[in-house]
């Protein structure tokens, strides 16, 4: 008896791990979020995208050119961080089994 209600006593001190995460994109912002709550939005990865590189030049050699010195510039880093949890948040929602929102895929 005594096991249990030490066991017992440790499930009720443990802190929760459950989290609340919201799947969306900007034209859908959620409304009346707690603070705590993780957004995570769907096409983050293609406004980063557009917002990093922009339109690259049609021709090939000019386009690589472009990237590369985009991708050597001091803040890269930091943008790289930026570009990758947000395909990690692109990632969980698929893992997740979500194909689709407001008729897009993900």
């Amino acid at each position: 008896m005594f096991r249990y209600l030490s066991l017992l006593a440790l499930m009720l001190s443990a802190p929760s791990l459950a989290s609340t995460v919201v799947y969306t994109d900007r034209q859908h912002l959620p409304a009346n979020v707690l603070a705590d709550t993780r957004i995570v939005y769907l096409d983050e990865t293609d406004q980063l995208e557009k917002s990093l590189f922009g339109p690259l030049s049609k021709n090939s050699v000019h386009a690589e050119r472009q990237a590369q010195s985009i991708i050597q510039s001091p803040e890269w880093t930091q943008q790289q961080a930026v570009m990758v949890r947000a395909y990690q948040g692109l990632i969980q929602a698929w893992q997740l089994g979500l194909k689709k929102i407001s008729g897009r895929g993900v």
